[in-house]
């Protein structure tokens, strides 16, 4: 169990680091269309 709770905590860190880098790629795509 508590490998599986680790192995989560991991897996909500892993997707927070794409989520960010997502949204960081997303405003400026959207800065970049509007600034163009």
């Amino acid at each position: 169990m508590n490998c599986k709770q680790n192995k989560v905590y991991i897996n909500e860190q892993e997707i927070y680091k794409v989520w960010q880098i997502m949204v960081e790629v997303y405003i400026g795509f959207v800065l970049t269309r509007g600034v163009g």
